[in-house]
C-alpha cells in the first residue's frame, strides 16, 4: 500500500494517518543566488506533524480505485495499513517509506520523519 499512498501524497500533498500523524510534502519557492547569477528551483520536503485527522471520503474512493477494491475494502485495508504501521514504530522499528523518508518513533508518543532522509 506504500507506493499508492506515496503517489495520493504526491497528488493531493496531503496524508492524514490515524494514530501517525499527517504526512505533509512542503514546497519552498525558488532561490535567488546572486553572487552565481542562477536561479534555484523550488524544493519539496516531507513533513511529518503530529495531528492526524481522519481521511476525507474522498480519499477512500480514490485509495479503492487505486487498490482495484471497493471503498469499504479500502476503509479497512487502509485502517489495517495504519494500526501495523503504528505498532511496528511503536516497537522501535523504523519505516523506510521509499520517496518520503524513514519514519521512526521520536520522543514520547510522537513520530518523526527526520528532516533529509528520503
Amino acid at each position: 500500500m506504500y507506493p499508492e499512498l506515496y503517489q495520493y501524497l504526491l497528488q493531493y500533498k496531503k496524508l492524514p494517518v490515524p494514530g501517525i500523524g499527517t504526512f505533509l510534502l512542503e514546497r519552498s519557492p525558488a532561490r535567488f543566488d546572486f553572487p552565481n547569477k542562477q536561479v534555484l528551483p523550488p524544493t519539496y520536503t516531507y513533513v511529518l506533524d503530529p495531528l492526524a485527522n481522519v481521511p476525507k471520503g474522498g480519499f477512500f474512493k480514490w485509495l479503492g480505485t487505486a487498490l482495484g477494491v471497493s471503498s469499504m475494502d479500502a476503509v479497512v485495508q487502509f485502517n489495517n495499513f495504519a494500526f501495523e504501521m503504528k505498532k511496528q514504530l511503536e516497537k522501535g522499528h523504523t519505516i523506510d517509506w521509499k520517496g518520503v523518508g524513514l519514519v521512526k518513533k521520536g520522543l514520547g508518543k510522537r513520530f518523526v520523519l527526520p528532516p533529509g532522509n528520503h
